[in-house]
């Protein structure tokens, strides 16, 4: 499999949970569970450490070959040009659906809506979720299933 295709799947998911987030944001404090928004907003950043799972299991019906430590690291590293700037348009669109749930509750004034909102530690912790589950958990789970797909067929 290409670096070019596991990169555009890992962003492509990544992306697919933040928007799923922005849902959370906005359907939460409608339907009664907006104590729950804290938590929401800090898992926020590090959620992308779950899309390498799906990742392993597309990586897995397409190729046999073995994932490298070093070329998942490397993917990964690209990976940061797209997803820290996502993560900044993600954050915003998250504040933009608070804003937009407080405006039709009557709780926040109508206003210009226009923010961007980012904190160093979420940008951090996006590096870090991007590094950690490309350029750890995937090429470790590889492994573990190719070792076990090995054991299966002996």
């Amino acid at each position: 499999m290409k670096d070019s295709k596991i990169l555009i799947v890992f962003v492509g998911i990544a992306v697919s949970l933040w928007l799923l987030i922005a849902l959370a944001v906005f359907f939460l404090p409608k339907i009664g569970y907006g104590n729950f928004l804290e938590l929401v907003f800090k898992a926020h950043p590090t959620i992308i450490l779950l899309a390498a799972f799906p990742l392993i299991s597309t990586y897995m019906k397409t190729t046999e070959e073995p994932m490298p430590y070093k070329r998942a690291l490397r993917i990964s590293g690209k990976s940061l040009v797209l997803l820290l700037p996502l993560y900044v348009l993600s954050e915003s669109i998250n504040a933009n659906a608070l804003v937009a749930t407080l405006g039709i509750s009557d709780l926040m004034q109508e206003g210009e809506r226009n923010y961007v909102v980012f904190t160093y530690q979420g940008l951090a912790l996006t590096a870090f979720g991007a590094l950690a589950g490309l350029g750890f958990v995937f090429p470790a789970q590889v492994k573990v299933r190719q070792k076990q797909a090995s054991t299966k067929t002996v």
